[in-house]
């Protein structure tokens, strides 16, 4: 049985994807999913899917300190809406993220403990 290991190390992009998919990690939009499963899934949970919106920034935003910067930027928005634009629920699922992410190793691997969490 493979562990994955946090490291230091910086990876480029390829790399990165290669390591994670060596240790077994796979993020649903790498499964190519069909859609329709996907929307069935985001019904079920209230529309709030943090796990996916982070996932389509891992290309651009890699270490955690700045995943966790932009979901802070997130629920600051959040935050700051007007109180009938705002939801409560969106602004929970964004503090749960950040302390997922700020506990997790890596993006990868909070990104993949949001999406079992979100089912």
């Amino acid at each position: 049985m493979r562990t994955l290991v946090a490291s230091a190390d910086s990876y480029s992009g390829q790399e990165r994807r290669t390591r994670d998919r060596i240790a077994g990690i796979q993020l649903r939009r790498r499964q190519k999913r069909l859609a329709a499963e996907a929307e069935e899934r985001r019904k079920a949970h209230n529309g709030f899917d943090i796990a996916a919106a982070l996932e389509l920034h891992l290309d651009e935003i890699t270490t955690r300190r700045a995943m966790i910067g932009l979901l802070e930027s997130w629920l600051h928005e959040a935050r700051q809406s007007d109180a009938t634009e705002r939801n409560d629920n969106y602004v929970r699922a964004l503090e749960d993220a950040i302390k997922v992410m700020t506990t997790a190793p890596d993006p990868i691997s909070a990104i993949a403990v949001l999406q079992r969490a979100s089912g």
